[in-house]
């Protein structure tokens, strides 16, 4: 993730006030500083859809600046008010809790007519998927979702992050079981936009190198 280059996409597609909400939130919501699904996730989900977007209109044009700002809106909420409880299986319960979140942010600070396209977006995300993505925005919010294997402190935010929303539900369990989860997901994860391909392409080995290095360390 790049601050600078999203700051410009902030800029770009006019989400100064959608950025306010949402970093305001480390304070007012606890979500903010969940484990994995903070803030920080929410800016990197938001950092890897604009960068596939960027990466589509290159060569086909076909993501509007409207549609691109409403899938900037539904990456920053996607998880807003997040339970903090990883595998819980009840992720329903969190995706409603966005929508609200976003309908709240839409009446107060934007255009309500964008809620929407925003719900079925943030819909897209919910865990486990219930049904391929559809459209391309919705192809661009999963992978987007699913790009922090690619993180340069993927250790700390995604395995100890979710490790730590997996006890915060009572299931006990080692550190290196997550580990070997997260080594088993991303390795099968099926990526619909070209840079989200690309990206598994050129980075995952290495990631995967990293958490196997870890869990060699870790018994």
């Amino acid at each position: 993730m790049n601050e600078n280059e999203i700051l410009n996409y902030i800029e770009k597609y006019d989400l100064q006030k959608c950025l306010k909400v949402i970093l305001r939130q480390s304070i007012t919501l606890t979500s903010a500083s969940n484990p994995y699904h903070n803030n920080f996730h929410a800016l990197c989900v938001f950092y890897n859809a604009m960068k596939i977007v960027d990466d589509i209109n290159k060569t086909h044009a076909t993501i509007s600046w409207h549609q691109a700002r409403a899938l900037g809106i539904a990456c920053l909420f996607h998880d807003c008010g997040h339970d903090g409880g990883k595998f819980n299986l009840d992720d329903n319960n969190n995706v409603r809790t966005a929508t609200n979140k976003a309908w709240e942010y839409l009446i107060e600070h934007d255009d309500k007519k964008l809620f929407g396209t925003v719900e079925m977006l943030i819909e897209a995300t919910e865990f486990p998927h219930k049904s391929e993505p559809s459209s391309i925005l919705e192809k661009v919010i999963r992978d987007a979702d699913l790009m922090m294997i690619f993180e340069p402190n993927l250790i700390y935010q995604m395995v100890c992050g979710i490790w730590q929303e997996y006890l915060r539900k009572g299931n006990f369990c080692e550190l290196d079981e997550i580990i070997e989860w997260c080594i088993g997901f991303y390795s099968d994860v099926n990526y619909y936009t070209n840079y989200a391909k690309k990206m598994k392409e050129t980075k995952l080995s290495d990631s995967i190198e990293r958490l196997e290095k870890l869990m060699k360390l870790l018994t």
